[in-house]
């Protein structure tokens, strides 16, 4: 009963029969795929980069006009996700806006939903010094061991960094290859996973780089373990993170949360 409430109210529904048991993968928008330049706001806070951008548009309700900077190699990117996965954007961003770019840098329409600041919690975290809209991966769907989001900002990574694939912003005033090698390759590693979380908890370390700065969460021996093991093997190659992965969870386990302070 409760889980049929659940899934009346979640944000996504059932997957498609052409993306049935394939791995969700849910993108941030500013920063992580593109680059938004505002000329109204470049007061210290923005500032236009000097490459030729991708598009303008033309943003008539703040009579304003936006230019769009992809980040490399985005194009070839979205159509890795849309052969291989379960496409989803989130963006903090409010409707109007997110979706005048995402038609300007997704003229396929690969995503199969866009959800936006509406569907954020607007909360200030423990030990952050102002409000954030934060995401909440739990209101997805009921079982989220297989939906991963690509994030450039750990806000909003606060309520399940296990879930999270961390890239660095994109500004456009650099080269990168956070889309041609590192996230493919990451969204490979554990695309077959039954759960991703364990895996992702181990690669990125997440919950126990913030407590280390005394931050959010408390450190479950699970997590103890895995730190000493990353520590012992680094995370150089994938063979090492494999090795790690079966050494220190079980596959069939179910997944436990650490205690977290929220």
């Amino acid at each position: 009963m409760l889980r049929a409430l659940f899934r009346k109210f979640a944000f996504l529904g059932p997957q498609s029969a052409k993306d049935a048991g394939k791995l969700t993968v849910v993108l941030d928008l500013d920063e992580t795929l593109c680059y938004v330049f505002h000329p109204q706001e470049a007061t210290g806070f923005q500032y236009q980069p000097d490459i030729k951008e991708d598009a303008i548009i033309d943003y008539k309700t703040q009579k304003t006009v936006l230019y769009v900077y992809k980040r490399p190699n985005l194009d070839k990117f979205l159509d890795y996700l849309d052969e291989n996965y379960e496409p989803i954007i989130w963006s903090t961003g409010v409707k109007e806006y997110v979706d005048l770019v995402v038609d300007a840098i997704d003229p396929k329409r690969i995503f199969r939903n866009r959800l936006y600041q509406e569907h954020c919690d607007y909360e200030r975290p423990f030990g952050y010094p102002q409000y954030e809209y934060v995401k909440d991966i739990k209101k997805l769907r009921d079982d989220i061991s297989r939906i991963v989001m690509v994030e450039d900002d750990w806000p909003g990574m606060l309520k399940q960094p296990d879930n999270f694939v961390f890239l660095d912003k994109f500004e456009a005033w650099f080269q990168d290859e956070h889309l041609e090698k590192n996230v493919p390759n990451t969204l490979n590693e554990i695309k077959d996973l039954p759960d991703i979380r364990p895996y992702l908890r181990a690669k990125f370390m997440l919950k126990y780089s913030w407590a280390q700065q005394g931050m959010l969460y408390e450190l479950s021996p699970q997590d103890l373990k895995m730190a000493e093991a990353i520590t012992k093997y680094g995370l150089k190659n994938y063979e090492k993170l494999k090795l790690k992965y079966n050494q220190l969870f079980d596959p069939n386990m179910k997944y436990i949360e650490s205690d977290k302070l929220w």
